[in-house]
């Protein structure tokens, strides 16, 4: 069965996209789905013929949603639209968080085959406006447990999607001379142009993140996924303002203090996990949090049961996802 994939996050060379994205491919492959083509994140697929025609060919269109749908934004609206594009062709919205969208998009969200939220809040949310219940699947990176390893950093700082929040972290790290491991495996990407444009572009990059590096002694940016696990798996504590960061250090079964990102999305996964509240941190009270002893950030008793609960859970509900999947694009048969 062929399908096609739009909202490929990996593009944005964040650590936890790029583990959606081949979990997602994996969870495809086992249940025999064949990927034949896919809309890369902040792709207009509205304009790119061949992507069109190959939707229209194809068994099963997935929308990865991720955080991309929340406040109205256009490239969720964007993305969305695709169920007016499709004609018979299912559609299926997965790994999704829903938040504060116009009431009118239900239009769309009416017109999906399939949709599987990572949370229940977004569950919430869409029930409320189209009068049913999404399935609720964790986010893709939970579906697999990271191995534990020897803890080898009591404290390892992280970042986040809002830049002054990044900051904070880096210069806490700093000041601690702590470990700061963003989730990027760079700090800019790489756009396509002409040969000229691409090789100025490469010289930016490489002189920013020099830059960086030597404003940020203790910084390391982790070049594949693999890499960014290990340093996550290892660490005693995590402090993070990314949704991924935390998802990585839950996969691993260690610690975190996350602080709010740009939407309910970490407060809405701890609530969901079973974890405690105290764990989503404001910006302004992370230097109170951090005076807590290893033994009081540490996972009670409580947390790791729940917590190897909802693990087991996220690893079930994708299995069924896919295979639900599968059986959509089965019907095209």
């Amino acid at each position: 069965m062929n399908i096609v994939i739009l909202n490929d996050t990996r593009a944005d060379m964040h650590h936890g996209c790029t583990r959606v994205m081949r979990l997602l491919e994996e969870g495809l492959q086992r249940h025999d789905m064949t990927i034949v083509a896919r809309s890369p994140v902040h792709h207009d697929w509205e304009n790119d013929s061949a992507l069109r025609e190959a939707m229209l060919r194809a068994d099963l269109i997935i929308v990865n949603g991720e955080g991309t749908l929340h406040h109205g934004k256009s490239g969720a609206a964007r993305l969305l639209r695709v169920t007016e594009f499709a004609g018979d062709v299912p559609v299926a919205l997965i790994n999704a968080l829903y938040q504060e969208n116009p009431p009118e998009w239900s239009k769309w969200l009416n017109r999906l085959s399939y949709i599987a939220t990572r949370d229940r809040r977004s569950a919430d949310e869409i029930e409320s406006v189209t009068g049913q219940r999404p399935v609720v699947v964790p986010d893709l990176t939970l579906s697999a447990r990271i191995a534990e390893r020897p803890v080898t950093a009591p404290v390892i700082f992280g970042d986040s999607v809002k830049s002054e929040i990044s900051d904070l972290l880096a210069k806490r790290a700093l000041l601690d001379q702590l470990p700061l491991v963003p989730s990027l495996s760079a700090l800019k990407r790489t756009k396509s142009g002409s040969t000229l444009v691409r090789r100025v572009r490469r010289w930016w990059i490489a002189r920013l993140t020099a830059r960086t590096l030597a404003r940020n002694p203790t910084m390391s940016l982790c070049q594949t996924e693999n890499d960014y696990a290990d340093r996550i798996a290892r660490a005693g504590l995590h402090v993070t303002g990314r949704f991924h960061g935390a998802c990585y250090s839950m996969a691993a079964g260690m610690p975190f203090l996350a602080i709010s990102s740009n939407s309910w999305k970490i407060e809405a996964l701890i609530a969901d996990a079973g974890l405690a509240p105290w764990r989503v941190v404001d910006a302004a009270n992370l230097d109170d949090a951090l005076l807590r002893t290893p033994d009081a950030l540490a996972f009670s008793a409580e947390e790791k049961a729940a917590l190897d609960a909802f693990l087991d859970e996220a690893a079930r509900g994708a299995e069924k996802m896919f295979a639900e999947l599968r059986n959509l694009a089965a019907r095209r048969h």
